[in-house]
């Protein structure tokens, strides 16, 4: 479990770097301007402290901005919040290739 939690900001990067962060999409609405720049952050696989220093923000605001963003979007942690945006983008995949096949 250790080697695979150490390898999370690498799977983070590879799936959701990607993933597009529809601020009008009925999932995300709920989040303030901020919260969406954080959640971009997590997505991308930045831990607490790189978000932090990308925005210039305090820890502690880091912090409270991603517990606000888990509850807003019903997950309990981080691989619940990717898992749920990665298979968003799956079903809008497999969405897109129903309605124009290659």
């Amino acid at each position: 479990m250790e080697i695979l939690e150490a390898m999370q900001p690498v799977f983070s990067t590879a799936w959701c770097t990607a993933l597009p962060l529809d601020e009008n999409h009925a999932q995300t609405q709920a989040l303030s301007p901020r919260e969406h720049q954080v959640l971009r952050h997590a997505l991308a696989g930045q831990s607490n402290a790189a978000i932090s220093r990308t925005l210039g923000i305090a820890m502690p605001t880091t912090k409270h901005h991603m517990r606000s963003i888990l509850t807003k979007l019903g997950a309990s942690n981080r691989r619940e919040l990717l898992s749920a945006f990665y298979q968003r983008r799956i079903g809008a995949l497999a969405h897109t290739e129903d309605v124009c096949p290659h």
